[in-house]
């Protein structure tokens, strides 16, 4: 690996490190933009300078091409139809930052797949600290009341105001941001990393319980079902019995969840959740403190009532990035008085942001990683679905998610197994 070669594959590890870490900000912008347009600089200049500087068509992802190309048309739509200057510019704001992972992504395709191992590296490394800094911040608060997140990224480098969560005024650990479902997808892809390390999928486990989100649950739980039903399978298959380590490691996690169920009051909680869920379903009456999930159920429900109203271009191109709660603020008057915003379910939210084609053009492309992938290695489905399921309980297609799944469709177009890397 020449030089240059290697200053891109040391960019990637520090990508894949640095882009979950959410809290990172600077001057209120995500620490992850930043990178991005460094990644830019550093990619087209090695482009330029190499000894065959040009764009190799055939390595082009044609069909993000076509999404990024359906984006410019949300953007119109934004800009036409919103009556409300502040969401234009939250439209024009995400269009640029998206622009920014389009061209970086368009720059990473042309370069050969050497970098795919230098990210996993990165964010492999980054997913056993953040899990290592929940149980930390757990530990701290519970024993000396110290909220560390609070301490160090606001009162300290003020990056945000709110750096720290509480469930039913219970302190939660949320690593290196302020909300614990910031969590959940870096649980999932962690349990695909160290499938085959039961150690760290307790620890993956033990973090999920310690969030008290659902969204988090929800991916672990897809996780662990899928683990059980392959195992089965594979003794089925193969005729063979159950190894020591895999007992083991059973009895670890049943142990772990009847624990959790006995002493802790998780269980009246999530039960008390699925009550609210279906009487909000089935029948109108509001309370104050059923609210929140009425609105989450809503997202999903209140889906044609949008339709019904939106003209054709909103219906085919969207309301614009970001801009999701824009129908919900017009349609059902929902948070009127606050800054733009996303709503929480992100299968609706990319529905009403990028319109039918974006929304279609999207999922075809998430749906061919999982094509591609799953002939190479069976965590790709394992992985894509999980996330998946957890797009319809929040809005967890986060800067650094996308960046990994443009790294993993890169990696399934070559035929790499991301799980399987050494480094």
């Amino acid at each position: 690996m020449n030089k240059k070669s290697v200053i891109i594959n040391i960019y990637m590890i520090i990508l894949g490190f640095l882009s979950p870490v959410y809290i990172l900000m600077v001057n209120g912008t995500s620490f992850i933009v930043y990178l991005l347009l460094l990644g830019f600089v550093v990619l087209f200049i090695h482009m330029f300078t190499s000894n065959k500087a040009k764009i190799r068509k055939n390595r082009i992802d044609t069909l993000y091409f076509w999404i990024f190309l359906s984006s410019i048309f949300t953007l119109l739509s934004a800009v036409l139809f919103m009556e409300i200057d502040q969401w234009k510019w939250q439209a024009i704001t995400f269009f640029i930052y998206y622009s920014i992972f389009y061209f970086f992504y368009f720059l990473l395709c042309n370069e050969t797949s050497d970098f795919v191992s230098g990210y996993c590296s990165g964010l492999k490394k980054i997913i056993i600290v953040q899990v290592a800094f929940c149980y930390i911040q757990y530990i701290v608060y519970t024993v000396f009341g110290i909220d560390i997140n609070d301490i160090v990224f606001n009162e300290t480098l003020h990056m945000v105001e709110k750096a720290s969560h509480f469930y039913y005024g219970e302190y939660v650990p949320t690593g290196f941001s302020w909300h614990p479902a910031t969590l959940a997808p870096l649980l999932v892809i962690g349990y695909c990393f160290y499938y085959k390390n039961n150690f760290i999928k307790l620890f993956l486990i033990g973090a999920a319980i310690l969030t008290k989100n659902s969204t988090c649950l929800l991916g672990i739980a897809v996780c662990i079902i899928y683990d059980i039903i392959n195992s089965i399978m594979k003794v089925r298959r193969e005729g063979s019995r159950l190894g020591w380590k895999s007992i083991l490691s059973l009895l670890c996690v049943i142990c772990l969840i009847a624990y959790f169920i006995v002493f802790t009051d998780f269980m009246q909680l999530f039960s008390d959740q699925l009550l609210r869920l279906f009487n909000r379903v089935l029948n109108n009456n509001i309370s104050v403190t059923d609210i929140s999930t009425y609105y989450h159920v809503r997202y999903i429900t209140g889906i044609w009532d949008i339709i019904k109203v939106a003209n054709p271009l909103q219906i085919l191109f969207g309301t614009g990035y970001g801009c999701s709660g824009y129908a919900f603020v017009k349609v059902f008057h929902q948070y009127t008085n606050i800054a733009p915003w996303d709503i929480e379910c992100q299968v609706s939210a990319d529905l009403i942001s990028r319109g039918i084609i974006g929304f279609i053009l999207t999922y075809i492309w998430i749906f061919k990683i999982i094509k591609k992938g799953k002939k190479i290695d069976h965590r790709y489905i394992l992985c894509m679905v999980a996330l998946l399921i957890q797009y319809f309980t929040y809005n967890i297609c986060f800067m650094w998610v996308l960046i990994f799944q443009m790294i993993i469709y890169l990696a399934v177009r070559e035929k790499i197994n991301i799980w399987n890397l050494k480094r």
